[in-house]
């Protein structure tokens, strides 16, 4: 059983996790759509990472979830939008 925190913690996770998924559905679908920066992907990505490394260290599973899901999220988004960006030349 999960203490308080820790659900807490889960449902955070859950949250940060899937929050760049609607943009990634709607890049998808509308290649026309609001590209994100680059930067912008690099930087959260690179922020996901170092949290992935701590929860790595902690052996914390939640956090190695979620940060895990984000960069492979994030790593997606860019590479849709590379590809629409690259196809219509």
């Amino acid at each position: 059983m999960l203490s308080g925190w820790s659900l807490v913690g889960l449902i955070a996770a859950f949250f940060t996790s899937t929050s760049f998924i609607p943009q990634t559905i709607a890049r998808w679908r509308n290649p026309g759509h609001a590209r994100v920066s680059y930067l912008t992907l690099g930087t959260l990505g690179f922020g996901a990472f170092l949290w992935l490394l701590y929860g790595i260290s902690l052996h914390d599973w939640i956090i190695i979830g979620a940060n895990g899901f984000i960069d492979a999220n994030l790593v997606l988004l860019a590479a849709i939008q590379w590809a629409q960006e690259h196809r219509s030349k």
